[in-house]
């Protein structure tokens, strides 16, 4: 498959995006399966997906916040931005640059929807 997309000379969009797509979507027991260009934009179309399915409008002045470590590539609070919600920056832990666990529930408010785990370091 992958020499195939190499002859075609094609690596975006096209036959063997769609085909990974159903494929992927089926081994996830899914009816839909998208194929995006970055993380970023997985990211934002994962938060968009869960305000429709959550109902995270945006009602009455509310902010709905999003968990995220301190310490972040930069995509993880555009995104959350992006999809009308708001960065709530949580400290990480000095050892692994992971949320520090210790303080997420401190964080946690009427307003919190989600946490965003980030593992920056692999």
């Amino acid at each position: 498959m992958v020499n195939e997309d190499l002859d075609a000379q094609r690596l975006s969009v096209g036959e063997m995006v769609y085909k990974f797509e159903k494929r992927f979507a089926e081994l996830h027991e899914q009816k839909y399966g998208i194929a995006l260009n970055s993380g970023t934009s997985a990211l934002h179309v994962g938060l968009e997906a869960m305000k429709e399915k959550f109902g995270w409008n945006k009602t009455g002045g509310d902010t709905k916040k999003v968990i995220v470590p301190a310490i972040t590539f930069i995509a993880s609070s555009n995104s959350i931005l992006h999809a009308g919600l708001t960065p709530t920056f949580v400290d990480v832990d000095a050892r692994t640059y992971n949320l520090n666990p210790a303080l997420i529930e401190a964080a946690i408010d009427e307003e919190t929807v989600a946490i965003m785990p980030v593992h920056l370091f692999g």
